[in-house]
């Protein structure tokens, strides 16, 4: 099979393991989940799935030399996600860790195709769940990961904060050491540690894009006070929950969707004295190694940026709602 990735190109897959997890109803459903919530209701060109991320960081592990379990960790490493995936996280109080995918996900590996197909090819449910387990799938932030560098690579070309050049140059640049991901270069450190800062302050988590997430989660929250839908309903695709939410005719829901729609053009900064909302959000800049160093043990200019930007994390945004 060639799988035509829009970062890394043709991909050819022959793991009939890999080949049969694609076709489960499971993986298929993550192709109707946006990697960025609700930004595509809003902003058309972010249409990045959460099905393209997986291959991509599935991928990323198999050209990493990662062994054949791994890869098929992280190719599942997101099947758990709901719908607008970390919208969820502002529905249910987790916004600044965005880590309820996380908490679910060895329980959902333990129930439906994916444990037969698992259990087909002998793997355990258990053993592909933990996710910590997986040095170059998963790591703590700052460090560099296969899911981290997917995910910054994949979410910044279709805005154009990188180009298949940049990414090609990455991708050359990478290198294991001590079960780490590293890069061979300086320069090519620091233009990855940037776009990854510029991802941070300008796309994942700008005012109105945390704000378009506060406002789908109360969307959600109030949807399901009201009964127009259930929990079983939040592993719908984004569009269906969408179209299940209009159609109640609730003005309400009307009234803030329409709010989302325009949510870019909306002024609604505030100050820590004059706010009506503080959102706080979660900081996943990456500081990567370079000759067994951070970049920002090199570079005294990014460390400077890297620690502003962690802070405004940690402060959160003071939003005034006209």
């Amino acid at each position: 099979m060639i799988y035509r990735d829009r970062i890394y190109g043709d991909i050819e897959i022959n793991d009939p393991l890999v080949l049969e997890l694609l076709q489960s109803p499971e993986l298929e459903r993550l192709n109707k989940i946006y990697a960025n919530g609700i930004y595509f209701y809003f902003y058309p060109k972010v249409d990045v799935t959460k099905l393209e991320h997986s291959v991509g960081v599935w991928y990323l592990l198999k050209k990493l030399g990662a062994s054949d379990n791994e890869q098929i960790a992280g190719l599942l490493h997101d099947v758990s996600h709901k719908v607008f995936a970390h919208v969820i996280d502002y529905l249910y109080g987790s916004a600044s860790t965005e880590d309820h995918q996380d908490s679910i996900h060895p329980d959902f590996l333990k129930q439906g195709t994916i444990k037969e197909i698992l259990k087909k090819y002998e793997l355990t449910s258990e053993g592909m769940g933990n996710l910590k387990k997986w040095n170059l799938l998963d790591k703590e932030l700052p460090n560099l990961c296969a899911d981290r560098l997917d995910y910054t690579l994949r979410d910044s070309f279709p805005i154009g904060f990188s180009n298949k050049e940049l990414i090609q140059e990455i991708l050359n640049d990478l290198i294991i050491v001590k079960n780490q991901i590293c890069l061979k270069s300086m320069a090519v450190a620091k233009k990855l540690g940037r776009l990854s800062l510029k991802m941070q302050n300008e796309y994942w988590h700008t005012e109105w894009g945390d704000y378009s997430y506060h406002l789908m989660a109360n969307i959600m929250g109030y949807a399901l006070q009201k009964k127009y839908i259930s929990e079983q309903d939040l592993w719908m695709g984004d569009k269906q929950m969408i179209d299940k939410l209009l159609e109640t005719k609730d003005d309400s829901i009307k009234n803030n969707l329409s709010l989302i729609k325009e949510v870019r053009d909306i002024p609604i900064t505030g100050t820590r004295k004059n706010h009506d909302l503080n959102i706080k959000y979660k900081f996943r800049v990456i500081d990567p190694l370079f000759n067994n160093k951070r970049l920002s043990e090199w570079d005294s200019e990014f460390r400077k940026e890297f620690e502003q930007s962690k802070q405004r994390a940690k402060e959160g945004h003071y939003l005034k709602i006209k």
